[in-house]
């Protein structure tokens, strides 16, 4: 014979219940006798969910991926003596425990789970697809039903690749008076490709802190403008942003040589003097300096250039309708045609 007996509140699972069965015959009353048999057992359910895994991908290859549970289930009144984890993209494979009531348990585990022993408290999944979504499932058992965790989700990264080449331009217009290098494009020989984004920093010729990640087509700059007026080296690491955050490769690129920066300041004590009528003189006490091809400025709007030493001091007279010619300097450098050219109106400096 076999009974199942219920009474919530009385019975409570992990804790010792004694009982007793007693039993007779059809004998007659006066004649038939009790016969009772006592004992005493734990009684237990299927476990009880008490927390949430933990899961995480890797950010190198893509390949992997971990999922930890300590702490998230209690073995209500028996031992956990089985992990079923199962990693899916679709939906969750099931697990059910049969003849509980009959004392006779089996397990049904889910398809495809990995199988571990009842200390276990983590594991880690390989061969996984960088950027594809997984969902993580745990399985307990402890021979009276098997419970599901709560599904978590990871999504393995793949870095990106160390660059290998870029396409630049420059010096292009980056602000009042300056011409700057830019990064319009890269390569990535090895790795993921899928990047959005660089970082920079200057190898040679500048200031070395890292700057980034931007968008292509993006101007090189610095903090302290340190890039300025000789020639430039810079090395790249290639960027995708995530929900998760910013994953960049794990090498820089070797050094991109590119050329001189320009910066055409405005001269040392620039002043601008009135010494008759449409006319007047401009005078300098410096000029921009750098390891520029050649400086030269202009009093008649362009129409001639003199050459002039680079940092060095200088003056011009100017005519001009209604207010004398503007001031104008022009670097020549890295071969590019018509130079670096700024300029400077007389009603600003008279």
């Amino acid at each position: 014979y076999f009974a199942n007996i219920q009474a919530p509140g009385t019975i409570l699972n992990g804790s010792a219940v004694g009982y007793s069965v007693s039993a007779r015959n059809s004998a007659p009353n006066s004649l038939a006798s009790w016969n009772e048999a006592d004992g005493a057992d734990t009684p237990a359910g299927a476990p009880l969910v008490t927390g949430t895994p933990s899961a995480s991908g890797s950010i190198t290859d893509g390949t992997t991926a971990s999922v930890a549970w300590g702490g998230a289930f209690a073995g209500n009144g028996r031992a956990i003596t089985d992990f079923y984890v199962a990693i899916y993209t679709g939906s969750a494979p099931d697990c059910s425990v049969s003849g509980v009531e009959l004392g006779d348990p089996q397990i049904s585990p889910p398809p495809g789970a990995r199988h571990l022993a009842g200390d276990a408290t983590s594991t880690s999944f390989g061969g996984l697809s960088a950027n594809q979504s997984y969902a993580i499932t745990v399985y307990a058992s402890n021979g009276q039903g098997c419970t599901a965790s709560p599904e978590v989700h990871v999504t393995p990264r793949a870095m990106p690749g160390t660059v290998t080449s870029i396409t630049s331009s420059g010096p292009v217009l980056s602000g009042d008076g300056t011409w700057d290098y830019r990064i319009d494009g890269f390569s990535i020989a090895s790795g993921s490709t899928d990047a959005d984004t660089v970082e920079y920093h200057y190898s040679s010729g500048a200031e070395g802190s890292v700057h980034g990640p931007e968008r292509t087509p993006a101007i090189l700059t610095t903090n302290d403008g340190s890039q300025y007026g000789h020639a430039v080296g810079v090395s790249v690491r290639a960027c995708k942003s995530y929900a998760e955050g910013v994953l960049c490769s794990a090498d820089w690129s070797q050094e991109f040589a590119l050329g001189v920066p320009v910066n055409n300041s405005v001269p040392g004590a620039l002043t601008a003097t009135l010494t008759g009528s449409h006319q007047g003189d401009w005078t300098w006490g410096s000029s921009p300096s750098g390891d520029y091809s050649s400086l030269q400025y202009s009093c008649d709007n362009g129409a001639t250039w003199t050459g002039i030493e680079l940092g060095a001091g200088g003056a011009c007279h100017a005519i001009g309708l209604p207010d004398p010619a503007d001031l104008m300097f022009r670097i020549q450098a890295d071969g590019v045609s018509g130079g670096f050219v700024r300029s400077y109106s007389w009603s600003d400096y008279r």
